[in-house]
């Protein structure tokens, strides 16, 4: 494992200086860890943004009663829950979220179990109508 010396932002893109006695094989490694961190970046801007064009105050009225009403969701089951009532599918959560289509499915899958929904169930109707 190596060290890195210095993290800074240059020009909305992130820099990382290290020792010199770095090999080839570590700065491919850095190299695809920066293009993670980016594309996560990128996914942040683009959920705010959308988040944006929604009504602020009926979202916010959304997540203060599922909060109420489900205490035991966790901020993640809450971010999915507001890209469901987009009526977005699983496919497109899981790129808003940078995550596999498989654990969208399992964190709907989670959601469920805490609300007290069944497989039978619709999730996103259970949450449009909420």
């Amino acid at each position: 494992m190596q060290t890195v010396e210095k993290v800074y932002y240059n020009d909305g893109s992130m820099v990382i200086t290290s020792p010199a006695s770095m090999n080839i094989w570590s700065i491919l490694d850095r190299k695809d860890f920066i293009k993670v961190l980016q594309e996560k970046d990128r996914t942040i801007v683009r959920l705010k943004l959308k988040l944006k064009q929604l009504d602020p105050e009926g979202e916010q009225q959304f997540l203060c009663r599922l909060k109420k009403g489900y205490p035991g969701l966790s901020s993640n089951d809450l971010r999915i829950c507001t890209l469901l009532r987009q009526n977005l599918s699983t496919k497109e959560v899981a790129q808003n979220l940078a995550i596999g289509a498989d654990s969208a499915n399992k964190a709907r899958y989670r959601i469920r179990k805490k609300l007290g929904l069944s497989r039978k169930d619709d999730l996103i109707q259970f949450i449009l109508a909420y």
